[in-house]
């Protein structure tokens, strides 16, 4: 009877976070709509609540929750709060929030994802770094003040995309497949935040929008499923 409740319970819960998904992605919708057609009012609206979904649904997914999981995501969401405002200050501060979701997800992938080889994970260090200083340069005039935040963001996404991509390489499974995405859609989503400026393409914005919304979401499935995957084996291991 105990079990056929916590089963019961278990569906219930999948059922209100696959609601809530839906309700991000449809919120996210609107939002790459709004952009596209230059509709502040819309973005306003939306924007501010994606992370806070994405909180929820962790929350009720996982009994014993990461609380360096749940900081990154509230970085994320001052980060994104404060962006949508082009005055001088507001982004300083977005970025710098920006920074440490960053440094704080570096420290959750290190955790979850040991480095098992390290010459392996500095030789896959090696192309972000490379693509990472490309951009470096070219964002030294556009970036002024902020500039420096940024190379130390970048900073993090050199090691970000070493941990993901050495962890897919050497040990292919399905948790290293969400860290591996969802960290490529992050590092393409900058790139094309600094290219926007460079080229005049009206729907640059949208398509950042979309792959940093897509990069939060399988980043999220990553934790979940990690943690999924270590309460297995404690319990395994303690039968």
């Amino acid at each position: 009877m105990g079990k056929i409740k916590l089963v019961s319970s278990e569906l219930r819960k999948n059922g209100f976070v696959n609601g809530l998904l839906g309700i991000y992605f449809f919120m996210a919708l609107i939002e790459v709509v709004a952009e596209y057609s230059l509709s502040t009012f819309f973005v306003l609206i939306t924007k501010p609540f994606l992370m806070p979904l994405l909180l929820i649904m962790y929350l009720i997914k996982r009994r014993k929750p990461n609380l360096i999981y749940i900081t990154s995501l509230v970085f994320a969401w001052l980060s994104g709060v404060f962006l949508m405002f082009t005055h001088y200050q507001f982004v300083l501060i977005g970025t710098f929030f920006s920074l440490l979701f960053f440094g704080a997800i570096v420290y959750l992938v290190y955790t979850i994802s040991r480095i098992s080889n390290v010459i392996f994970f500095v030789i896959c260090c090696a192309p972000f770094l490379l693509g990472y200083l490309f951009f470096i340069v070219m964002a030294n005039e556009q970036l002024e003040n902020i500039y420096y935040l940024f190379v130390v963001q970048s900073i993090c996404m050199i090691l970000l995309g070493g941990f993901a991509s050495s962890s897919y390489i050497l040990h292919p499974n399905r948790s290293n497949t969400y860290l591996f995405i969802s960290i490529t859609l992050f590092i393409v989503s900058q790139f094309v935040l600094i290219l926007k400026p460079r080229i005049s393409i009206h729907f640059y914005q949208p398509i950042q929008t979309i792959l940093y919304i897509f990069a939060q979401y399988i980043f999220y499935e990553y934790v979940v499923f990690e943690e999924k995957r270590r309460r297995y084996y404690e319990i395994k291991n303690a039968i």
